[in-house]
């Protein structure tokens, strides 16, 4: 499991793989370089930067790893001709063995820009994927992951609030999406759960289709106002959760459930509307 440097629980991994005890076995955990990831994403290191930033990592270890990870669109789309000031430059003295020319290690320690130069031209640096990583690197010690994610820092984790982005105690409108959330969660598993014949099995297909849909992250991304804001997003989300809600309640109705259930639907369809009221009031307000 890939998983962000702030959900680490232990000692920092350079030179072995920590794991998880699952029910049945083990679970390899795998810890992305936060500093590193961001550094790239925001722009704070160029490729030269980058190296020395490992070889300062490595010390005096014989092998060690840094995992980065970041969107695909970090790369041309976020940073137009981050593929090519970056990624390529970083590739290119990687195979040749070299920085391009006019390229170096900031100035300020004279001895970087030898190490560099010996690093790079014995191949001690290198790319490699995660499952050689496993094959290569002794275990670690047991943990239990942080709760977190990626954009959680280590202030979010001392306040209770693991999910930011996402899910933050002390934003209304994450409030108000998740209530809605959920109750149209339920309502498509209701769906699934009673409608059995044709006509109302298919209405819930539809439901839980559109209920997939309706549960992309971005929705309470571009809510968190941290700093992101887009109200429009927030609404798209919001459309999808209720045509899965109208398709799983015209799924229970067509079934054979129980008109106790069917009305206990409805009131949950009522309180879904309700609360998309209260969403739409709070995007035209903000």
């Amino acid at each position: 499991m890939l998983l962000s440097g702030i959900a680490c629980s232990g000692p920092w991994p350079l030179d072995v793989i920590h794991t998880a005890r699952t029910d049945e076995d083990e679970l390899a955990l795998v810890f992305r370089d936060d500093v590193l990831s961001n550094g790239v994403s925001f722009r704070s290191l160029d490729a030269p930067a980058f190296l020395v930033q490992l070889l300062t990592l490595r010390g005096d270890r014989t092998d060690v790893y840094a995992v980065t990870a970041m969107d695909a669109e970090t790369f041309g789309h976020h940073h137009p001709g981050l593929e090519t000031s970056f990624l390529a430059t970083l590739y290119d003295a990687l195979e040749r063995g070299a920085l391009p020319p006019g390229e170096g290690p900031p100035p300020g320690r004279a001895e970087l820009p030898t190490r560099l130069a010996d690093a790079l031209g014995q191949g001690e640096i290198v790319t490699t994927g995660i499952s050689e990583l496993l094959d290569r690197f002794p275990r670690g010690a047991e943990l239990v992951p942080q709760v977190s994610s990626w954009s959680t820092t280590a202030d979010d984790l001392v306040a209770g609030n693991p999910f930011p982005l996402w899910s933050d105690p002390g934003n209304p409108l994450h409030r108000l999406q998740w209530e809605h959330t959920r109750l149209c969660i339920d309502l498509v598993q209701r769906a699934e759960q009673v409608a059995h014949q044709d006509g109302s099995r298919q209405l819930a297909e539809i439901s839980r289709a559109l209920l997939d849909r309706g549960l992309h992250s971005c929705q309470y991304w571009w809510g968190s106002r941290r700093p992101m804001w887009e109200p429009h997003m927030v609404h798209r989300g919001l459309m999808l959760q209720q045509e899965a809600a109208l398709s799983a309640y015209r799924a229970i109705r067509a079934s054979p459930a129980a008109e106790a259930t069917k009305a206990e639907s409805y009131y949950r369809v009522a309180a879904a509307r309700d609360l998309a009221n209260r969403l739409l009031d709070h995007l035209l307000e903000t």
